[in-house]
């Protein structure tokens, strides 16, 4: 038999949940210092939020403006939060959707604090994954994250 045990509840998103990846926060993003929870949608946008104030933190989307059959996320931390991004075009974009280095500037009105989410520069595409015959509706990192 199966378990199911209630942890968190973040939300409400402004389009379909993909995929949601547990990782820590770093950077002293949330008061506990605790792991956050980042949420990728189908608009091509991940948003991290600190599940234990139930508050946004920040939210990125990719450089290309597109919409998604699928997505996985896959990181140890916000620093190294990546993501594979299967296209309605064909292909799967990867690209980092990390906060800027500590001391960079944001690009945002809004501070990382949880009063409002916080929308970060364009992350540019890492790679551009094209030629697959028919849209990627599944796409998963290997356990290395290759």
């Amino acid at each position: 038999p199966v378990r199911l045990v209630h942890v968190a509840e973040v939300g409400p998103f402004e389009d379909w949940v993909l995929d949601v990846h547990v990782t820590e926060s770093g950077r002293g993003m949330t008061e506990s210092g605790g792991p956050v929870v980042a949420v990728g949608l189908t608009n091509n946008t991940v948003e991290v939020w600190d599940w234990e104030r139930r508050k946004c933190l920040y939210r990125i989307e990719s450089e290309e403006r597109c919409l998604l059959y699928s997505m996985a996320l896959i990181g140890t931390s916000t620093a190294t939060l990546m993501v594979a991004a299967g296209t309605i075009f064909q292909g799967v974009l990867v690209y980092l959707a990390a906060p800027p280095p500590m001391g960079d500037s944001m690009d945002t009105d809004h501070p990382m604090d949880g009063t409002e989410c916080a929308s970060l520069t364009p992350a540019p595409t890492s790679h551009w994954l094209r030629g697959h015959e028919g849209s990627v509706h599944r796409v998963v990192w290997s356990g290395d994250g290759r």
